[in-house]
């Protein structure tokens, strides 16, 4: 940064001299534009970026050419013969600083305009190039600012970047070196060097480097940390131990030599040493909010989040300005579970400093645990846009539109992470997944071939390769295996398996006689397996995508309708949940007359945007085998809440109700008595064939009460239907 400004302040004096011919007006008018910009450049030394864009923009508008249409700057700039760019090229610094680089692309390209170009401006483009991943741009102009000066330090250290992004270790390694024959001591880049000497297994060197800058540097203790890099790369434990607390007691009064042994005993899960440690820090350094930090981080990962909260609330009293203050107490919420509750605070910590990477990266992890799947994707594409070349961003958009049933978007995030980490076997699997729900096999087999290539063991992948394997097998024998693998009464269902056998082992059977082969197999008075196949099955998947309903009847009554449980459901109400403004004095009312069910992760999902940390409810299996569903702690709480059902509300929507009903003290239930349905179905689908097979595969307790052959009562009976009766109801309470 500062070699930066003396380069350019040494410009503008030069062209102050070119301008001393001109008259009066027009020197007064020059003179104003370059205090301006010397002004800017002032505050970037300072690191007040935004500051710095106003004075830059100022002097700017001190010239007649100027233009705040770029369209028609342009055109100006392409005319005017003797133009003082200097502020152009500093903004795109200053944009690139802020992590803008489209923004700061556009200045320096009508910095370039402006001939002759000088090193400076090569060396903005070129960095704003390589933030956006596009390296081969950045590095060809590198390459140009090297052309103008042949030991420009800045070119070197951004090709060896690009060498070192590239995995070209040895290339890098050439760049680093010629940077650091004019910067010794610039040890944040000699931390490239030491990488790129591991990375090529030439472990000697890069210790022997690290000694060399401590012999060099011996009262520095950043000569130091380049040591402990290496160590911890290549050593034991014991061998790290010493050498930090060895560096602490070398250099008492160094704060990071303090910090880094703390550091080491967190990061080696000695929680409570660590904690210990910090704390004493405190009360020799009391305003320093990186200590309150690392206090935050040891009381989190010891489960005592209250304690973590109120290292969290002491340090925002001594600073607001901390970004990673505000993602460490983020970060307690999400191991709290109240994911959207951490939100803010990683929102914070961006806007304080747009650049910080992990601060989105938790931001996109909580939005994804925390079930708001458009949401995670609407933050992703604007995060990817600013990290081009950070992988898990585009494998969470990929995974919250897998969450959608929307298969071929996540296909295309997932290859945006897979080009960024080509040999990620889960990335790979993640693939082979998404084409198998697309029923395109053939993709599927490919994917899940490359992922046990780098990962024999990778247990998706081994299930879906599993799965592909059955997926050879006629319809007939697929829907045999299934059900015989899932029926919850397959016990009392007499020659379940020879009976199979006898109907489904035939080929080319057709879905109305797979419907005619379960009715026949399944127990009497099992009314919950069935097949859905030809125009019925049409006709449910249309019925899916219209399963829920919005209205507001006044501004404290929302009224929400859901028809069924698809596998969607769940998402499209946490979404409309999520709109409601001030839900603590509303009332909610969920309307499930006429609902027969569906979706049991769906009517869970519901259940955990609406109640507090628990088991939401647990399934069942013919096995003994149990799955529970939980509730994070992030809740979406309504002053009350209103149940409408009848007799014919079954399944997920008893479900629902009694999950409520069970935890929370404000849920009233108006109509009848429900239809007593406890248990739950697996689902077989074709979508070629247009088949699915509904079979019932669980019981479901929530809190170890079960409605099967019972019901739900509703605290207020109603005989009649219209759904103003039932409003008429909740108004009068």
């Amino acid at each position: 940064m500062k070699l930066k400004k003396m380069m350019i302040i040494s410009f503008c004096i030069l062209y102050t001299l070119l301008l001393t011919s001109c008259g009066d007006a027009t020197q007064e008018e020059n003179s104003k534009a370059y205090e301006y910009n010397d002004k800017g450049l002032a505050l970037m030394d300072e690191e007040k970026v935004e500051e710095a864009i106003e004075y830059f923009n100022k002097s700017l508008n001190c010239f007649e050419w100027y233009d705040k249409d770029f369209e028609k700057l342009t055109k100006n700039l392409k005319k005017e013969k003797e133009v003082f760019d200097a502020p152009l090229n500093n903004l795109s610094w200053a944009y690139t600083e802020l992590g803008e680089y489209e923004k700061s692309l556009e200045y320096i390209e009508l910095a370039l305009l402006v001939l002759p170009n000088d090193e400076e401006e090569y060396i903005n483009k070129a960095d704003a190039l390589f933030e956006l991943s596009r390296y081969e741009e950045a590095f060809k102009n590198y390459d140009e600012a090297l052309k103008k000066n042949c030991d420009s330090i800045y070119a070197h250290f951004g090709k060896g970047k690009i060498y070192f992004e590239n995995e070209k270790y040895k290339e890098a390694l050439e760049e680093f070196n010629q940077y650091l024959e004019s910067e010794k001591d610039d040890f944040e880049i000699a931390k490239y060097k030491i990488y790129c000497h591991l990375y090529l297994n030439e472990e000697e060197k890069a210790l022997n480097y690290a000694n060399k800058l401590i012999n060099e540097n011996k009262d520095n203790y950043d000569a130091c940390k380049v040591k402990g890099l290496v160590l911890k790369l290549t050593s034991d434990y014991e061998t790290i131990k010493s050498f930090y607390e060895e560096a602490a007691k070398k250099f008492p009064e160094h704060l990071d030599a303090q910090i880094d042994l703390g550091r080491f005993y967190y990061k080696d899960e000695h929680y409570n040493k660590s904690l210990d440690y910090f704390t004493k820090l405190i009360k020799k350094y009391p305003k320093n909010v990186d200590l309150y930090t690392w206090v935050i981080y040891n009381y989190s990962a010891l489960n005592q989040y209250d304690k973590a909260l109120e290292y969290g609330e002491k340090a925002l009293k001594i600073n607001k300005d901390s970004s990673t203050l505000y993602n460490a107490i983020g970060n307690v919420y999400i191991d709290k579970t109240a994911y959207m509750e951490s939100i803010k605070y990683f929102d914070e910590a961006i806007k304080l400093d747009p650049n910080y990477e992990n601060a989105y990266i938790n931001k996109l992890y909580a939005l994804y645990t925390g079930k708001r799947y458009s949401k995670c994707i609407e933050f992703g594409k604007a995060s990817e846009v600013k990290f081009q070349s950070v992988y898990n961003i585009p494998w969470f958009m990929g995974e919250s539109y897998l969450e959608l049933d929307q298969c071929h978007e996540a296909i295309k995030e997932y290859k945006k992470s897979l080009d960024l980490k080509p040999d990620n076997d889960e990335i790979l699997s993640s693939i082979a997944y998404a084409y198998l729900i697309l029923e395109d096999y053939e993709n599927a087999k490919v994917y899940v071939e490359k992922s046990l290539k780098i990962n024999s063991e990778n247990s998706e992948a081994l299930h879906i390769k599993d799965l592909l394997e059955k997926k050879q097998e006629t319809i007939g024998k697929q829907i045999k295996t299934f059900f015989s693998d899932n029926y919850l009464y397959k016990e009392q269902s007499q020659d379940l398996d020879k009976k199979l056998s006898t109907y489904l082992d035939k080929n080319n059977i057709s879905g109305r006689e797979i419907a005619q082969v379960i009715s026949k197999v399944k127990i009497p008075d099992d009314i919950f397996t069935f097949v859905i196949a030809g125009k019925d099955y049409d006709s449910f998947i249309e019925s899916e995508e219209d399963d829920i309903a919005y209205k507001s009847y006044d501004k404290d009554l929302c009224y929400m309708r859901i028809k069924n449980f698809s596998s969607n459901t769940g998402n499209r109400a946490i979404e409309i949940l999520d709109k409601i403004k001030d839900t603590k004095n509303k009332t909610l009312i969920i309307d499930l007359r006429e609902n027969y069910g569906g979706d049991t992760k769906s009517a869970n999902d519901i259940l955990d945007a609406l109640l507090p940390k628990c088991v939401t409810s647990t399934l069942i299996f013919r096995d003994g085998y149990n799955y529970n569903y939980y509730s994070d702690a992030s809740q979406v709480s309504f002053k009350k809440i209103y149940i409408l059902v009848n007799e014919n509300s079954a399944s997920a929507s008893e479900l629902l109700t009694l999950g409520l009903k069970t935890y929370l003290k404000n849920v009233i239930i108006i109509g009848r008595n429900t239809f007593g349905k406890g248990v739950g179905q697996h689902v077989f689908e074709d979508k070629k064939r247009k088949i699915m097979v509904f079979v019932v595969s669980h019981y479901w307790n929530v809190r170890e009460t079960n409605i099967m052959q019972k019901y739900v009562k509703p605290d207020v009976y109603i005989e009649r239907n219209d759904l103003k009766d039932f409003l008429n109801v909740i108004k009068e309470r």
